[in-house]
């Protein structure tokens, strides 16, 4: 009995092409996830950060 194929990939670059490879959408607002909390509004926060802190 003959060995049976396991993986092959012809002709599906060509079908990936037909319709384009684009890339994927973009979001408006890139997620947060797994970001600390730390700052939530950037380096502009630090002036709300209270100077006793930040001279330690």
């Amino acid at each position: 009995m003959a060995k049976s194929k396991n993986h092959t990939t012809h002709n599906q670059s060509r079908k990936w092409h037909r319709n384009g490879i684009k890339k994927p959408r973009s979001q408006r607002y890139e997620s947060l996830k797994g970001v600390s909390e730390g700052c939530p509004l950037g380096p502009g926060c630090t002036a709300t950060v209270s100077p006793v802190s930040v001279s330690q």
